[in-house]
């Protein structure tokens, strides 16, 4: 039987404080562009795909905005303040050596690549993985239950944590394996309480948190 634990953990929302940097960001481009804020939110809603995903490339383009200069202005944030959550050392400090923790994050991969670095968790963050497709599209090409583990990118656990702000992000209860810790919410990332897998989106309609 495998020994280690599996933690894939979200960025946005949950190790990362998003829209206070994405505003920090936007602040930065509208600046040193003299773009106006109404303009950078009409090109934000055309960066939109049909599905709804959002691609900063097109945005940045739309505003004639190179990506060199975009990956300065993300570190120029980065660098003047920090946007981890205060909680996100301490849980990580709690897991045991055999526990493995990775980040999956959905988005473009620089601008993705580029926060996670920028965390001060290179001991604890084996691996950070930025995928386009949705995190329950993308769990179920590399996610597979077999008898006595759980099967991620053909290495077996014991069992998988799901970290998330958003308590469905990461795979729907039909999808879910009975071995399976269940989903942890963001709120309660430091306290060790579980969520049911659920597919309610509104994290404060979840109210069956019990300490595992």
């Amino acid at each position: 039987m495998p020994r280690q634990h599996l933690y894939i953990i979200d960025l946005d929302g949950t190790l990362f404080k998003s829209d206070e940097l994405w505003k920090d960001f936007e602040d930065i481009c509208c600046t040193q562009h003299t773009i106006s804020k109404t303009l950078f939110d009409t090109t934000y809603e055309l960066a939109r795909t049909s599905e709804g995903a959002f691609d900063i490339d097109t945005h940045l383009h739309n505003l004639d905005i190179t990506q060199g200069l975009a990956q300065d202005y993300l570190h120029t944030c980065l660098q003047k303040k920090n946007y981890m959550f205060p909680d996100v050392i301490p849980f990580f400090e709690k897991r045991t050596k055999d526990d493995v923790c990775m980040i999956l994050t959905k988005g473009t991969e620089w601008f993705q690549t580029t926060k996670a670095r920028a965390l001060p968790l290179s001991e604890f963050i084996q691996t950070v993985i930025v995928t386009p497709l949705r995190k329950q599209t993308y769990l179920k090409e590399h996610l597979r239950y077999t008898e006595d583990a759980l099967v991620f990118h053909s290495a077996p656990y014991k069992s998988i944590t799901f970290i998330d702000n958003m308590a469905d992000a990461f795979i729907k209860k039909d999808d879910a394996d009975p071995r399976l810790i269940q989903i942890r919410i963001r709120r309660a990332i430091l306290d060790d309480h579980y969520a049911e897998v659920s597919t309610r989106e509104d994290i404060s309609e979840i109210s069956s948190l019990t300490d595992i």
